[in-house]
């Protein structure tokens, strides 16, 4: 089984998580939250042996940004477990250590599962018949309240707990999570193997495993869901979660492309991040702003979880070296929460339309006006357009804007942009998201699109790829500008703009009653806004020149030697 992989770095999932934060520093939305808006998040677990670990996977989930946390465990945990933390709702189930008949989910997580944004079920659990029989219930009735789930540690041997995988209990859910280490993945896979009749060697176990959690039938079980299977966040040096997409019938992975963490390995690491996955998950549940990428919420808020422990994991060991203790990590966890997501509240998302640079299908204009009227020599001029505005953009500090997102005309030519992207970048550069554009023809709209999903990451801007004097210094001068205005114009020479940046996502109005590819677009625009009721800046940039005919490229200081006017 080979997935087809997704390489995600950190500043990518950034913006495809932030959409889904709670608003707390937005002025307009964060009055009307209310206790319990940013997450109530649930841990079945916690036994006589294991009180630490649902106390670790439940302030990880307020660490991260939840609201609420409550701990259901067995009641010789009880104690231990509120005596840690005035902060968790603990409550004792019996359930969990008294002989009973079939398998029954505690009462008290039942009655509660309709207020929950999602459950965690496993840590501390230990291997009590009664406990398991409970974990196994609890999944049952967290899905049939279509409450997102993350399965950890012993919540992982409750699913096989006689040898063979009991994969019925999530098999199509696609709100759940499955968070094994190692030795975990192994059990899941010889269990997998025994459940079948055919033998099976060590090198498809994965692929059986994998295979076991999908069920066709159950397909957009929960609203939006695009996935028929489980989440499989397989830990390691590099994290990679694992998802299957049935229109494809193909499983993909999405590889954290993040090295930090620590090199002390010791016990409880699973547990925050659990709790963390927990907390994204609810977030997932709760959001309706519209997502910039058709990766699945579940996956998404995996990999953003696994960004913030890894980054808590290296902030903790360079404070307290081989003494690095979970305790330690658990206290880095909101700072490096901070530092990976909400400073970027109120950043820039930057973005390119872009059109593979294929002859007669890019520049047509430029190729008319050309003495050669050579299609080939239009196309490699605007791949060198672009590549110098990439390049000119490319990220080398945290702080400065970078193109983040690529908007693509026509969906078949994202992988060929994507590798385009990576082989231009350098070692220092962010590789933007390709996204394909809505398909519509009316330029506006598929700018009202793209800036709408791109502003549940923040302010955004979109920026033209065929202006050869655009330098970063315009961008941070235009987000500047985005601080005392509603819109930011970048004025072209030919009356139109190589620009535009918003403070907030944009009526689809703003962009109705234009007269593209005009002179009088920009003079159109500003009046768009001005009957919008937006402020705008078109003035206060310098004017530029977009490249549309071969007089333009005289403005092209640093155009290759190859091209002769």
């Amino acid at each position: 089984m080979k997935p087809h992989v997704h390489v995600l770095t950190r500043t990518h999932i950034a913006h495809l998580i932030r959409p889904t934060l709670p608003p707390i520093y937005d002025t307009a939305r964060a009055p009307s939250l209310h206790k319990g808006a940013a997450g109530r998040i649930a841990i079945l677990g916690g036994s006589q042996d294991y009180a630490g670990a649902p106390y670790f996977a439940a302030m990880a989930a307020l660490r991260c940004g939840a609201d609420l946390a409550y701990v259901f465990c067995a009641p010789s945990a009880a104690a231990a477990i509120k005596a840690y933390s005035p902060e968790l709702m603990v409550t004792p189930c019996e359930e969990m250590e008294v002989e009973a008949h079939g398998a029954t989910a505690p009462g008290k997580l039942v009655d509660a599962l309709p207020r929950l944004h999602a459950l965690v079920v496993g840590p501390g659990l230990g291997r009590k018949p009664q406990a398991l029989r409970c974990a196994r219930a609890a999944m049952q009735a967290a899905r049939q309240h279509g409450v997102p789930l993350v399965v950890d540690a012993d919540g992982l041997y409750a699913l096989h707990a006689d040898g063979k995988l009991d994969a019925g209990i999530l098999a199509g859910y696609p709100r759940a999570v499955l968070t094994p280490n190692a030795m975990e993945v192994r059990r899941l896979c010889d269990a997998a193997v025994a459940s079948t009749s055919s033998a099976s060697s060590d090198s498809d176990s994965l692929g059986k495993l994998l295979s076991a959690l999908r069920s066709p039938t159950a397909a957009g079980e929960g609203a939006g869901d695009s996935i028929d299977a489980p989440v499989l966040c397989l830990k390691g040096s590099t994290d990679k979660v694992l998802f299957h997409v049935p229109d494809e019938e193909a499983w993909h992975s999405v590889d954290v492309d993040d090295p930090r963490g620590a090199p002390k390995r010791c016990g409880g690491q699973g547990d925050i991040l659990a709790g963390c996955i927990g907390t994204f998950l609810g977030w997932s549940k709760l959001s309706t702003q519209s997502q910039p990428t058709s990766l699945p919420a579940a996956a998404v808020a995996t990999a953003a979880a696994s960004v913030v422990v890894r980054s808590a994991a290296e902030r903790a060991f360079a404070r307290n070296h081989r003494a690095t203790g979970t305790v330690d990590i658990l206290n880095e966890v909101g700072e490096a929460f901070h530092l990976e997501y909400d400073m970027l509240e109120g950043a820039l998302s930057v973005a390119a339309f872009a059109r593979y640079p294929v002859p007669g299908k890019c520049k047509t204009r430029l190729a008319a006006s050309l003495l050669s009227r050579d299609d080939v020599q239009s196309a490699e001029i605007a791949n060198s357009l672009a590549c110098d505005v990439y390049r000119s953009l490319a990220s080398r500090v945290i702080a400065m804007p970078c193109i983040s997102h690529v908007f693509v005309s026509e969906a078949q030519d994202a992988e060929r942009l994507k590798e385009w992207c990576a082989d231009i970048r350098g070692k220092e550069h962010t590789v933007p998201l390709v996204v394909p554009q809505v398909d519509d023809k009316d330029l506006g709209r598929r700018m009202h699109h793209a800036l709408t999903c791109m502003t549940g990451s923040g302010r955004a801007m979109i920026v033209g790829t065929d202006v050869p004097g655009l330098t970063a210094e315009h961008v941070q001068h235009a987000a500047r500008l985005l601080d005392s205005h509603d819109v930011v114009l970048g004025p072209a020479y030919d009356g139109g703009y190589y620009l535009v940046a918003v403070k907030h996502a944009p009526p689809v109005e703003l962009f109705e009653g234009i007269e593209w590819s005009t002179s009088q677009v920009r003079e159109q625009q500003v009046a768009a806004c001005l009957r919008c009721g937006l402020s705008v800046s078109s003035e206060d940039l310098p004017v530029l020149r977009d490249v549309d005919t071969a007089d333009d490229l005289s403005e092209w200081h640093d155009k290759p030697e190859w091209l002769v006017l």
